[in-house]
Parts: structure tokens; C-alpha cells; sequence
């Protein structure tokens, strides 16, 4: 991992001469440390933060099933891009819905975009969206569900979404309980948390 911040070497010189005392190390070999330490204090602080800090509480959910209308409706209003799935009978998470999940319903036409779905819309006389209409969460939900604990750390999640290609995640307790959302976003925030 390389240090965001690139020294230079009037950079460093300036800093040994605001310190008290003297040092007697080369710039590179301080450059060298710099990195070090500053990748090390990095990784410690992402391991530090958890999902807990960092996770939205008041999280919109849907259950199992709702209609695509009610779905749709409820992440347009809310504004969102992804729902956790409920279930209906002891309400832990069984699924995620997100943009990417309704997409690929619509069909082989390879959609990939909001915009690419508008579009052909306009190119035909049955908008596409009427093909998913009697669908319910159940059928959009990509399953099983990635969940994590509220302990766990930012690294981890970082990881999860990597290795998932998924840009959020249900944090659940130990009966599966939602307790709250991690998001691309909540990651970026955690950038800030660890810089504060």
C-alpha cells in the first residue's frame, strides 16, 4: 500500500529543522520509515473502526413479499440503491436487493444502467419494466444474503465488498437480525474517521 501523500525531499528537510535536537538519518532512509509507519497506522486504524461505527441505523428494508412496485417505489423515495430483504416470518435477513438485482430481471438485453433502461423504454411500445411487475423480493433478492457483525472491521468489509463486487452489506446480530447497513459511501466516511 503506498502513502497517499508523496514527500519530497525539501519536504523533509524542512521538518528535521523545526524539530528540537538533531537527527542523524538520510532522507531516504526517513522517507522509507515515513511510508512504513504510515501504512501500519493506516491498516491498525481500519482494523479499529467496525461496522458499528460506521453502519446507517435507520435502514430502509423491505420484506420478502413485497411487489417490484412497492420495492422500487420505497428505494425511489428513499432515495436508495439497495434494500436488505426481510423475511415475512421471523423477520431476519434473507436477501439484497439492489439496482443491479431489477436490471438483470428485465431480461438478455444486458442492461446495466438506469439510463440504458429509459432509453429502451422509449424504443418500445411496452416499456421493459412490465416484465418484473408481478415479481417479489423474494424473486429480485440476490440470496443468500452477505451479512456481517457489528464488530466487524472496516478492513473486513472493505475485503467482503472486493472480493463480492457488492457496494453495501446488512449488519446483522447473531439471530440475523438487521441492526443496520454498511455502504460504499460508509467506507468512504471511514476514511475520515481514521484521519480525525
Amino acid at each position: 500500500m503506498e502513502s497517499p501523500i508523496d514527500l519530497s525531499n525539501d519536504d523533509i528537510i524542512s521538518a528535521m529543522r523545526s524539530m528540537d535536537g538533531f537527527i542523524d538519518i538520510s532522507i531516504n532512509d526517513f522517507k522509507e520509515i515515513y511510508k512504513y509507519a504510515y501504512n501500519h497506522a493506516l491498516k491498525r486504524s481500519l482494523h479499529a473502526v467496525t461496522a458499528a461505527d460506521l453502519m446507517t441505523k435507520d435502514v430502509l428494508s423491505v420484506p420478502s413479499d413485497a411487489t417490484t412496485q412497492v420495492v422500487v417505489q420505497k428505494m425511489a423515495t428513499k432515495v436508495v440503491s439497495g434494500v436488505p430483504v426481510l423475511s415475512v416470518v421471523d423477520k431476519t435477513v434473507v436477501g439484497v436487493i439492489s439496482e443491479k438485482d431489477i436490471l438483470f430481471r428485465l431480461g438478455k438485453r444486458n442492461i446495466r444502467s438506469f439510463w440504458q433502461l429509459l432509453s429502451l423504454c422509449f424504443e418500445t411500445e411496452r416499456c421493459l419494466v412490465s416484465s418484473i411487475l408481478d415479481l417479489t423480493a423474494t424473486a429480485l433478492m440476490s440470496s443468500p444474503a452477505i451479512t456481517i457483525a457489528k464488530e466487524t472491521s472496516a478492513a473486513e468489509i472493505i475485503r467482503l465488498f472486493r472480493e463480492n463486487k457488492i457496494n453495501r452489506v446488512p449488519v446483522v446480530d447473531s439471530s440475523g437480525q438487521l441492526l443496520g447497513i454498511v455502504s460504499r459511501n460508509d467506507l468512504l466516511n471511514a476514511h475520515l474517521l481514521v484521519n480525525e
